[in-house]
């Protein structure tokens, strides 16, 4: 699997679970927007990305998510945390995604949802892992 591949999977599996969270909290107010331009991502070769300042950053006027080639690359070749690499990445993407849907926002206000956000996909994620051992193991 390409690498372009591998990371538009999890962004999209990133905004899948920011999406389900954001409609189940908006359900009960009036939805602001029927239509949504599409989020594009791509790699990014800024100075900062370059020295791994960060794994992923939004650019909120073009709804463009940026990830660092050198952090995905690290992320994704790490022995010592096998397989963690991929919830680090979906939690960077959530954070960017988040930026990007609540431009004026603070900070700590983003931070705040991507940590509520990834603790319930986490328990989405567990509570499916766990039904899909239990079936298997019954049958």
């Amino acid at each position: 699997m390409k690498d372009v591949d591998f990371l538009r999977a999890i962004l999209e599996t990133s905004i899948l679970y920011v999406d389900m969270i954001e409609q189940s909290t908006l359900s009960n107010q009036q939805e602001e927007k029927s239509e949504a331009k599409p989020v594009k991502f791509g790699f990014c070769k800024c100075a900062d990305c370059e020295n791994s300042k960060w794994i992923a950053h939004a650019n909120k006027r073009k709804r463009l998510i940026l990830v660092s080639r050198n952090a995905f690359e690290k992320e994704m070749n790490n022995r010592a945390n096998r397989g963690m690499g991929f919830f680090i990445l979906i939690y960077a993407m959530m954070h960017a995604y988040l930026q990007i849907l609540h431009p004026y926002s603070k900070a700590k206000t983003v931070e705040h949802k991507t940590n509520r956000y990834f603790k319930k996909a986490m328990q989405v994620v567990a509570k499916d892992g766990l039904a899909v051992i239990m079936n298997k193991v019954s049958v």
